[in-house]
């Protein structure tokens, strides 16, 4: 009768597309070919094996937690059942989630673990595709309610200063009070469509950014940095400013493109629009350094505005940061500044430009990684 019951397990076992294993005083006694199969291995090669050889099967993530899991079960006196999940390694260095159930069972008269192996790999990928498909699904929610916010905010202030100037201009031509305050208007006008106009380009490049990768060519830094401080110089003819290069390259060259225009042009204009000096003053000092064994190209803007308080220094960088952080001069171009260095791999933080004095100015850093 126990030979014919070894015999029908056998066959059952055999038979089974879950994995078995009796382990039996530290050693495996059986397996049938579905767990031989699950390791990559002929059942010559894992019958015998001990329970520190077993382990060694195991990826390395989980090698400790299962050691840990089996020592605790076997001086457990009880014979509860209880699942883990882990991964192993096959033979070909190739990754399985495994889940297996243990129960203590009498084998040839002796106490023994059956272990029952089931594949849950493919279940892992399906777990891992929704969390992206769902981490995915909320960024964008997020980011389609912060931009909605942003444009209710923002919008409704320009078409309020738009909407007040025109009546006021309007109030004039009518009574043809025509004086010195229409060109005062006209230009307030003219400010907020323009404000307008940049605060939808720079969500749309924002979005696009974040939803596809770009491309990237050999771009001289040096030169694209002078192009836009060039360009900050005649957007703000009528402001004091002195703009100096510290750098001991005339040319340097790095894996990016055009959109460093951005980079530098959002800086430069947030140390002058915050800067309340008669002279505006804007040092850029150029070098390389090594950070964690790697080679950056680090450039530092400092200048003498109004500093950034300290609990506002990570505020800055955040696209989620409120609409009305945005109006206290925190600046969704900033959050542009911030995407497009991310995609650089590089680093961008904010420093005060005297440590601990907050209000004598900041100090920008930017680190882009140098080509090997």
């Amino acid at each position: 009768m126990l030979r014919e019951s070894e015999q029908k397990f056998r066959i059952l076992a055999e038979q089974s597309l879950i994995g078995l294993l009796i382990v039996q005083k530290g050693k495996i006694v059986y397996l049938n070919e579905k767990a031989a199969e699950f390791y990559g291995q002929d059942i010559e090669n894992i019958r015998g094996l001990s329970f520190q050889e077993i382990l060694k099967l195991i990826h390395p993530d989980d090698r400790n937690r299962i050691k840990k899991k089996y020592e605790v079960r076997l001086r457990n006196k009880t014979h509860f059942k209880e699942t883990y999940q882990f991964k192993i390694i096959d033979k070909n260095k190739n990754i399985k989630w495994i889940e297996s159930l243990h129960k203590t069972i009498p084998f040839k008269g002796e106490k023994a673990e059956v272990i029952f192996l089931v594949d849950i790999t493919e279940m892992k990928r399906a777990e891992r595709r929704l969390r992206e498909s769902e981490q995915k699904y909320r960024s964008s929610y997020n980011r389609a309610n912060f931009f909605k916010n942003l444009f209710i905010h923002d919008i409704n202030n320009i078409l309020q200063v738009i909407m007040s100037s025109n009546e006021l201009l309007t109030h004039h031509i009518k009574e043809k009070d025509i004086d010195h305050d229409i060109p005062t208007f006209l230009k307030m006008i003219e400010k907020q469509g323009k404000k307008g106009v940049e605060l939808v380009q720079n969500i749309h490049k924002i979005s696009e950014l974040e939803e596809k990768d770009i491309s990237f060519e050999t771009t001289n830094v040096i030169r694209i940095l002078k192009e836009s401080i060039d360009f900050i110089r005649k957007s703000y003819k009528n402001k004091d400013l002195k703009i100096n290069i510290q750098s001991n390259y005339s040319e340097y060259f790095l894996s990016a493109n055009r959109l460093l225009d951005d980079v530098f042009q959002n800086i430069l204009t947030n140390s002058i629009k915050y800067n309340n000096n008669k002279v505006i003053e804007i040092i850029i000092k150029i070098s390389e350094i090594l950070k964690d064994d790697e080679k950056y190209l680090e450039l530092k803007f400092i200048d003498n505005g109004m500093g950034i308080k300290d609990e506002r220094k990570k505020l800055i960088f955040q696209k989620e940061k409120e609409p009305s952080e945005i109006s206290k001069g925190l600046g969704i171009g900033l959050s542009l500044v911030k995407v497009i260095i991310e995609k650089y791999r590089g680093q961008i933080w904010v420093e005060d430009r005297v440590k601990g004095k907050h209000e004598e100015g900041s100090c920008f850093i930017i680190l882009l990684p140098v080509n090997k």
